[in-house]
């Protein structure tokens, strides 16, 4: 993953803190096409849209960041030096605090008892 992914990812964060959820959507968005395959893009976006009510968005989000962190568990962190994908109990219990917001009582079950599981 590029420098730039990497500065791009802080400046979201930088702007997530300040509060303004608007501009950290555009550039979440804009670092999942710069680096795709990083998962916490994926799921800062999706944080990002629940804030801003696209929680169809979201869910997609969310579900993105899931399926990397399941097909390469050992992409999740690199880009900042963090650990290997070991949060995906977070993305499980996002994705079902989500559904069960939304009335997708059986999905948001799922994700719940998923996230329940990989917490241990």
């Amino acid at each position: 993953v590029s420098g730039e992914a990497k500065q791009i990812f802080n400046e979201g964060r930088l702007l997530e803190m300040q509060g303004n959820s608007f501009a950290a959507e555009r550039i979440y968005a804009r670092l999942t096409k710069i680096s795709p395959r990083f998962i916490y893009g994926w799921s800062n976006l999706g944080n990002t849209q629940v804030i801003l009510g696209k929680l169809d968005s979201a869910d997609e989000a969310y579900t993105n960041s899931i399926n990397l962190c399941v097909s390469d568990p050992d992409t999740g962190g690199k880009l900042l030096g963090a650990k290997p994908c070991d949060d995906l109990y977070i993305l499980y219990l996002n994705r079902g605090s989500l559904r069960l917001n939304n009335g997708q009582y059986a999905a948001a079950l799922s994700d719940l008892e998923l996230a329940d599981q990989y917490r241990g």
